[in-house]
């Protein structure tokens, strides 16, 4: 159903100032309403605290006669008291303004209850009067004499005043404000009409164009804000082909950076998100070379690791984050142009842009993480020999964020899996990637081996030459195990100067091989403590298999707990594997 502009703003108008006029009634009715019912309420609690005063004394002295005559005398002591009563604390009457309620009488009602709980002080509520359907004001109060509650005095008082004040109040303000209504919406539709006279011959205009073409022009004879519309629509149908264009380069640029992102998304792994990021840029911005330099760590301070495309010798470049370049790029933190750089560095260092040169560096954009530079992205010209447009700028902006986030996220995940101290990954990674590993050799068949190794005597080396000597030796020793080992293999620091190490497709036999180079060259080493002292270091190793030794994830790494324990008990410095229970003891 179409409704004309007409219509909605006049309904707009209609609607604001009913709104209004509701607004003033309710603030109108509050203001008249509020000192009528403290009035009401004055009276009613003077009349009760006067009830409380004369049946205090009637009680004290068990006089029932004069108590049923101070409660007649003060429900008749004013027109608008409803009821008077006293209770006793079980909520039965003892007198009541109304002869016709009995003594003994129990009430039950809300109100009754809430007014039973009443102390020594007043407990206003307002209740509806079942019989008149008036509203009353329920007061009631304690009588307390030397201590003790003795009752409640309950009074009614009328509110009935109060609202027929308001009932004519508001039929007034009823009348008033549906005659104001009707003036000003006749008012409203008359402006309305002629406000909205050339927007409708504007809204024909623009209907005919999209009928037509690009070529159709808006003419109206207006010369007021309408026109000035008219001709800015007229414009921008002229540049309209222009920004359709960037619109389709727009379109592509954000596919682009959705299924990177998608990719980085998925990846923890810093060299594949590294790869994603180069690829992306190169293959987008039509770069004839491009070349990424990252921090795997940021522990690190040398930029070695790298990934490039159209540019060779890129692993004999490396660069420190110390020098001048890097500083200039943290300023800056932007992308900058070779020639920029050139000029703001000038031999200051030389050194890294003749690097930059021989990587063929026209773009060089920066990765930064937590304020610091953790990388570089190098891009040569484009090879289409055209220069670098706004578009391309802003779309490698765009990647660039990403990559920032996605390195930071690696970072992160990297910290959150791997022991601070050694570089070896926790132990809940291990226990998660355990079983992943199990998971696969029982869907796919195979076998995998976990290995304890535990350093022989180890609290003697923190006894006597200090933690930090300790310290020493556990990251020395897990960079001996790395050094023999393969890059599936994971070892991980299972708790102080124990570890776990999970071989893949390794079975017992080739694990027995595996831990028994790791305890030889663990053995062989000389352990570098500091202050140039160097001292000898032993290892015990258990090693299971599954599912030759075990048949659950739990029971191989008891199984592989177990050996570790043999072979700890067998004499230390030594390889020990189920059921063959051999130990290689090499030296002492």
């Amino acid at each position: 159903m179409k409704i004309s502009i007409k219509v909605k703003m006049t309904t707009m108008v209609f609607i604001i100032v009913s709104a209004v006029f509701v607004a003033v009634s309710f603030i109108i009715i509050g203001q008249l309403k509020t000192p009528l019912e403290n009035e009401v309420e004055k009276k009613a609690v003077a009349i009760t605290r006067n009830l409380i005063r004369s049946s205090s004394e009637s009680l004290m002295t068990r006089d029932e006669l004069q108590l049923y005559e101070d409660v007649e005398n003060a429900g008749k002591s004013d027109p608008g008291v409803v009821y008077a009563m006293v209770i006793d604390n079980e909520n039965k009457i003892i007198a009541h303004s109304d002869p016709n309620v009995k003594k003994g009488t129990r009430l039950n009602d809300v109100a009754s209850l809430i007014a039973l709980k009443s102390e020594n002080e007043f407990n206003k509520q307002d209740i509806v009067d079942a019989k008149t359907g008036v509203g009353v004001l329920d007061i009631s109060r304690a009588i307390i004499i030397k201590g003790k509650k003795l009752g409640v005095v309950r009074l009614g008082y009328s509110k009935s005043e109060v609202e027929k004040v308001i009932s004519k109040v508001s039929k007034i303000i009823l009348v008033v404000a549906g005659f104001a209504i009707v003036i000003t919406m006749a008012v409203s539709f008359f402006v309305i009409s002629i406000m909205v006279r050339p927007i409708e011959q504007l809204t024909k205009a623009v209907r005919l164009f999209g009928q037509g073409g690009l070529d159709h022009k808006i003419v109206l004879k207006s010369n007021d804000e309408i026109r000035e519309l008219a001709d800015s629509f007229n414009e921008t149908v002229e540049i309209l082909d222009k920004t359709q264009t960037k619109l389709r380069r727009r379109v592509r640029d954000i596919s682009t950076l959705l299924n990177a992102s998608k990719e980085l998304n998925f990846s923890q792994d810093i060299k594949n998100i590294a790869s994603v990021i180069l690829y992306t840029c190169k293959e987008h911005l039509n770069a004839g070379s491009a070349a990424l330099y990252l921090l795997l760590s940021e522990e690190e301070a040398i930029l070695s690791f790298n990934v490039a495309s159209g540019v060779i010798g890129t692993e004999k470049i490396t660069f420190d984050t110390s020098d001048p370049l890097f500083k200039n790029l943290a300023g800056h933190k932007r992308i900058m142009l070779m020639t920029d750089l050139e000029k703001e560095l000038g031999a200051s260092d030389s050194k890294n842009l003749g690097k930059l040169k021989e990587l063929k560096c026209q773009i060089l954009a920066p990765i930064i993480v937590k304020e610091r530079v953790n990388g570089i992205m190098v891009i040569g010209p484009c090879k289409y020999e055209r220069e670098y447009q706004e578009e391309d700028w802003e779309f490698l902006s765009a990647l660039i964020g990403m990559a920032n986030v996605a390195i930071e996220n690696s970072y992160l995940h990297t910290l959150s899996i791997t022991d601070g101290l050694t570089k070896s990954y926790l132990r809940r990674y291990f226990l998660f990637r355990l079983e992943e590993e199990v998971k696969r050799v029982q869907r796919y068949g195979g076998v995998i081996s976990v290995l304890m190794t535990d350093l022989d005597f180890f609290k003697k080396v923190n006894d006597t030459y200090g933690h930090q000597a300790g310290d020493k030796v556990l990251k020395e020793f897990v960079q001996v195990v790395k050094s023999i080992s393969r890059s599936t293999d994971l070892i991980a620091r299972y708790g102080g100067e124990e570890f776990a190490i999970i071989a893949t497709e390794t079975s017992r036999d080739g694990a027995r091989v595996y831990a028994e180079t790791i305890r030889a060259a663990v053995e062989k080493r000389d352990f570098d403590i500091g202050e140039n002292r160097k001292i000898k270091v032993t290892s015990s190793i258990g090693v299971a298999s599954y599912p030759v030794d075990a048949k659950k994830l739990n029971e191989l790494i008891a199984k592989a707990d177990e050996m570790l324990y043999k072979a700890k008990e067998g004499g230390r410095n030594r390889v020990c594997l189920p059921e063959l229970m051999e130990t290689e003891t090499k030296s002492t």
